[in-house]
């Protein structure tokens, strides 16, 4: 919706996606799974999930720990569950439809849940075009639903909330279906407008060729690279830029990496299907982890041989698992037991809801001056 130009400059662009994408397809498939058998994710710590694209990814306590906050988000709502529901907008533009990770449906109300497996960007919930999707496609034939409810489970982005939700009245997300998305797809699918470079790029097949992007990132290294010879081109020294020219900058970092990005995958999406990039080949990788082909094969075999040390040690839950399993006996985990490490300092646009703060060395050197300590003899 960002920028209409952007499916015409995807036509003939699809590429798989990449492993950070596999993973969070992985991820996704352990969420269905435990929803469907109503099974903790806890159990498959360990296990191999293989994707239908042929990548093997092993359960470890990290996803199974975001898979359990997903689980246990949707599981706190009452209701009809229903998971992985496709839907059609068709009534809005024949090519619009999408699948539901889960929603819950109340009295007159629907929980959608959507989750995010990814922990480098956060996922804004309120007034998000993606999950309003999702939400019109839950209440298309429910037309007793007046209020939807939409959430964002993003169990890895330690900077925020886990699970994010926003509200909107059911006629209101119908009209916007109306009034915004209609007209947006129209514009898109015809190929009116031009490309408008924005955070949304990160996601675009076509970024590779955008002049609005290449543009973009032109400007920012103040090169023209389509005569340039790469051995003559030189960048700004940051640390001569004043503060206004550092901060006018960093407005070009988010679209300098997704257009790198961009190239990257697409010269190597040519290599992987047989096309020449000059200059560039595809090699093999380090070899990953071994791993038991039979696992139960190989606890037999290894049972003989080292009996009760073929196993690792025992470990104590987690405290969200811990918590889980007190609360069903109707208990509470003791506070003094727990504790949750701050979390890691990042750089964030001013006009961000979250407060600043300052890092240790500075905080200290400005107690020192307030208490006279930093003054000169």
């Amino acid at each position: 919706m960002k920028c209409p130009a952007s499916v015409r400059l995807s036509e003939g662009c699809a590429k798989p996606p990449g492993i950070y994408a596999e993973e969070g397809t992985a991820a996704h498939s352990l969420c269905e799974e435990c929803l469907f058998f109503d099974s903790p994710p806890e159990k498959r710590i360990g296990d191999t999930i293989t994707t239908e694209l042929g990548n093997e990814f092993t359960v470890t306590e990290e996803m199974a720990a975001a898979v359990r906050v997903y689980v246990d988000a949707v599981g706190a709502v009452e209701g009809e569950l229903l998971f992985e529901e496709k839907f059609s907008l068709e009534h809005l533009h024949p090519l619009l439809w999408g699948t539901n990770d889960a929603c819950v449906f109340g009295n007159k109300t629907v929980d959608i849940f959507d989750f995010k497996y990814g922990k480098g960007k956060f996922v804004e919930v309120a007034e998000n075009p993606q999950l309003m999707m999702y939400g019109l496609g839950a209440i298309k034939s429910k037309h007793e639903i007046e209020t939807v409810r939409l959430a964002v489970v993003q169990p890895r982005y330690v900077e925020a909330a886990p699970v994010r939700s926003w509200t909107i009245a059911a006629a209101d997300l119908r009209k916007w279906g109306d009034e915004v998305l209609k007209p947006a797809a129209e514009r898109a699918m015809s190929g009116e407008g031009e490309p408008v470079a924005g955070d949304w790029c990160k996601w675009c097949d076509g970024a590779h060729r955008c002049p609005a992007l290449g543009n973009k990132a032109q400007t920012a290294l103040q090169v023209d690279w389509q005569t340039t010879p790469v051995a003559s081109v030189t960048v700004p020294n940051v640390q001569d830029q004043t503060p206004a020219e550092l901060a006018r900058l960093l407005g070009f970092v988010p679209l300098l990496r997704d257009y790198c990005d961009a190239i990257e995958a697409h010269a190597r999406y040519r290599l992987e299907h047989g096309q020449e990039v000059p200059g560039k080949k595809l090699v093999r990788g380090k070899p990953g982890n071994r791993r038991w082909e039979n696992q139960a094969i190989a606890e037999a075999e290894m049972l003989k041989v080292l009996s009760s040390e073929c196993y690792a040690d025992r470990k104590i839950l987690s405290p969200a698992q811990m918590e889980k399993k007190l609360k069903a006996r109707g208990l509470q985990l003791p506070d003094h037991l727990v504790t949750r490490p701050e979390g890691k300092l990042v750089m964030a646009d001013a006009d961000s809801k979250e407060p600043a703060v300052l890092n240790a060395a500075v905080e200290t050197f400005q107690k020192e001056m307030e208490n006279g300590k930093g003054k000169k003899s």
